[in-house]
């Protein structure tokens, strides 16, 4: 099992009326794997700083006390994602601070069936650190309406009915003519909200990451599946953004501008394909930082026998490395992807940190495989989502 963090949560609601409070207590050293627990939960009028209940999850909702994200409307509703190592769900509380929905993700045999018990497990997203299945999800209430919607990386809509507490298997036309525009208002309202805050490496705090950071990553990744043209120019900014998710040995991962380059070419739209890895390249004792956007991208480049450097300087990153090392074009004539594969042993395509290698790598075949790697397909689709 991997360590998961349990911060303090305290969630605004859209106008500032409500404040959700979840705080827990330090659970000093019986509990290697999360820093907190106890978690009490509080709901106050913002305006008064008044508190107006108090609710603590007893022995029969034992989840509960693995509170990681949350959500409150402008009339006190409040809904709360779940989760520890291995299991997930979804609670509602109401404006009086009373219980009225927690259901798990899968049931594995016990209990009622949970909310994705029929969902593969490549939706569910095992990990050590547990179910990662609400990774670039999109959520909010429904205004005007008593229902929060959650829409899944891979198209699944969660609609869960208030005052009633039920998830609604089939919601009525109506509610669907609200939904469907609802979803696309809230990718504009969320890349609109945190634009302008992508162009700083400084480190950020996990607050950042949880609020800024994963929000706008879905909102560009559901922009694209949603065909949201309203968002193209923050998509734009996006597609520059410095900012990495994951880095080692040299090696960045610049994973908002991959979602964003995937958006914009789901539209129709021409990226101006930054590199979404960045590395720094060693040649000749020297470290050579290459550059944002390659000196000559073109498929015409690509020659069997290409030393990796060589490669890396003239056309750049990969937009993948999964069945070996793919770039991606929209032409000439109709798309397709240029293939590399490497001389070499290994079982796996070579990765980033492989430039460094006493013995340098060389090209061992070029394939030019036709279709839009962009495009949308449920078998892959984790590959862009996640």
């Amino acid at each position: 099992m991997t360590f998961i963090p349990f911060p303090d949560l305290a969630v605004p609601s859209a106008s500032g009326r409500f404040r959700v409070e979840i705080r827990g207590q330090g659970n000093g050293h019986h509990d290697i794997f999360r820093d907190q627990s106890g978690f009490r939960y509080q709901l106050f009028d913002a305006r008064e700083e008044r508190l107006l209940w108090t609710w603590k999850p007893d022995d029969s909702q034992p989840l509960a006390d693995y509170p990681h994200e949350a959500w409150v409307d402008d009339r006190g509703w409040v809904v709360v994602r779940l989760h520890n190592w291995m299991q997930g769900g979804l609670l509602v509380l109401s404006p009086a601070g009373d219980w009225q929905f927690l259901q798990v993700i899968q049931s594995f045999g016990q209990g009622e069936p949970g909310f994705l018990e029929e969902e593969p497990d490549a939706h569910i997203g095992w990990t050590s650190a547990g179910p990662d299945w609400y990774d670039s999800s999109l959520a909010f209430f429904l205004p005007g309406e008593s229902l929060w919607i959650m829409r899944t990386w891979w198209g699944r809509r969660l609609v869960i009915d208030l005052p009633s507490g039920t998830l609604l298997e089939e919601p009525s036309v109506g509610q669907m003519e609200e939904i469907v525009p609802g979803e696309a208002a809230w990718i504009r309202s969320e890349l609109e909200r945190t634009a302008g805050q992508f162009h700083s490496t400084e480190d950020k705090e996990d607050r950042w990451w949880q609020d800024i950071y994963n929000k706008a990553n879905a909102a560009a990744y559901h922009a694209g599946i949603l065909k949201v043209k309203e968002a193209i120019p923050r998509l734009r900014e996006l597609e520059s953004s410095p900012v990495y998710s994951r880095y080692g040995s040299g090696y960045f991962d610049l994973r908002l501008r991959f979602v964003a380059k995937v958006s914009l070419l789901r539209m129709g739209e021409q990226p101006c394909w930054y590199a979404n890895h960045k590395l720094n390249l060693i040649r000749e004792q020297k470290e050579i930082e290459l550059p944002d956007i390659a000196p000559n991208r073109s498929p015409d480049v690509f020659q069997k026998g290409m030393e990796m450097a060589e490669l890396l300087l003239l056309v750049g990153m990969p937009e993948e490395m999964i069945d070996g090392w793919d770039y991606w074009f929209t032409g000439p004539g109709e798309p397709f992807k240029i293939r590399i594969q490497w001389e070499t042993d290994a079982k796996q395509p070579p990765r980033f940190t492989d430039y460094r290698q006493q013995n340098p790598l060389f090209v061992a075949s070029i394939e030019r495989i036709p279709g839009a790697p962009w495009a949308i397909d449920p078998t892959h689709e984790h590959r862009i989502a996640r």
